[in-house]
């Protein structure tokens, strides 16, 4: 393998989601194969996980993101115009020509679509004339459909029969699958404490130790599919359940006042966003994500790997590396079927020993492997 000079391109690194973290662990693990690595971005701070790697701080990131994407795609133009790489990686959907890309948002006409099943007629409407949405989708276009696209890496096969749907131009040849990684190998302290101190955790999370525990995490709840599981859980003949709820929504009122409705409100908690999940990871017996459209969640494999039950729908790729022994996939969309699988997954309690046999069904997705295939794909010119 030689030896070579490569430039990522991220327009927001500072940032602390799974594409930023996947970002970072990539470019260390292109440094430590003997690569000039250089990132391309805005608002980069002292961060430790950057060091070794040449950092072109574009400035500022800009409040409005029509305004953002266009300034940073001309600012990488201009620089990779003056100081050209062998290899120009994207993390972000860019009219600037680069060699590899990893579509970790996956297909935002496909998300697009998923977003119209639950609003309203004037914000369906707003989709096709919004220029953040027209302007992202260009740029879509212009990066996957690339004669210069050596690479088109997926974290999962539903992401790359998106484009193969939305970009027929695409040669399949192209677009190599990676699911995501996890921290597998870090989560082992975790996961062994989470049984020792599960008691207390659940008493000062103010949850009943006797009920069974259902866990939610994600953002914009109603895309992530909280609605349907609210119902669904409604409809459960069993009673001794509760549900936490983790993420940031702006309209919690909506859900609050839903659950109200149903009649559940008392066994539903909101704990809002998390600086660290591990705890609910420990206490809950099912992880819970019924989402419209997620390219590949990684709370799903996260959850796994701390040995929980997953119940989730088909909409979302990490439904991909479910199977009957960890899990099930919600395939029609509607609380009678989501509430079927809830049963299930009533009659499945974590023990340590069933939560050790969903655990290391994942064991092969451990973070290293996946970035290697990565590394790997570049390096060697697949």
């Amino acid at each position: 393998m030689s030896v070579k000079k490569i430039a990522f391109l991220k327009s927001a690194i500072s940032q602390s989601g799974g594409l930023e973290k996947y970002c970072k662990a990539l470019m260390q693990g292109f440094r430590s194969h003997g690569c000039e690595v250089i990132l391309l971005t805005t608002d980069a701070t002292n961060d430790k996980e950057l060091e070794g790697i040449k950092v072109i701080d574009f400035g500022k990131r800009s409040k409005c993101s029509f305004y953002h994407l266009l300034r940073f795609d001309l600012q990488c133009k201009k620089y990779l115009k003056n100081n050209p790489c062998d290899v120009v990686f994207g993390f972000d959907r860019n009219f600037c020509l680069q060699t590899h890309y990893r579509a970790g948002n996956g297909v935002h006409a496909a998300y697009l679509k998923s977003r119209k099943k639950t609003c309203s007629f004037f914000k369906r409407l707003s989709f096709s004339i919004n220029p953040l949405h027209r302007l992202i989708l260009q740029m879509e276009k212009k990066t996957y459909e690339s004669p210069k696209l050596q690479i088109l890496f997926c974290n999962s096969q539903m992401v790359k029969e998106e484009i193969l749907e939305y970009y027929p131009k695409v040669p399949e040849r192209k677009i190599k699958v990676v699911h995501n990684g996890v921290e597998w190998k870090k989560f082992s302290q975790e996961f062994e404490k989470g049984f020792l101190e599960r008691p207390d955790i659940l008493k000062d999370l103010g949850l009943n130790p006797d009920y069974h525990q259902f866990l939610f995490i994600g953002h914009e709840y109603k895309r992530k599919g909280l609605l349907s599981l609210l119902e669904a859980l409604s409809l459960l003949p069993e009673k001794k359940w509760q549900l936490s709820v983790i993420g940031k929504e702006r309209s919690l009122e909506t859900f609050s006042d839903y659950a109200k409705k149903l009649g559940i409100l008392e066994k539903v908690f909101f704990f809002g966003p998390q600086k660290n999940v591990i705890p609910f990871y420990q206490i809950a017996d099912c992880f819970v994500l019924p989402s419209l459209y997620d390219p590949f969640a990684n709370v799903t494999l996260e959850a796994l790997a701390m040995g929980l039950f997953v119940v989730t729908t088909n909409t979302n790729g990490a439904a991909e590396i479910i199977s009957p022994m960890n899990g099930c996939v919600v395939e029609n969309q509607n609380a009678e079927e989501l509430k079927a699988h809830l049963h299930k997954a009533l009659q499945r309690p974590k023990t340590l020993e069933s939560a050790k046999r969903i655990r290391n069904s994942v064991q092969y997705l451990d973070f290293s492997n996946q970035i290697s295939k990565i590394i790997h794909a570049v390096l060697s010119d697949e």
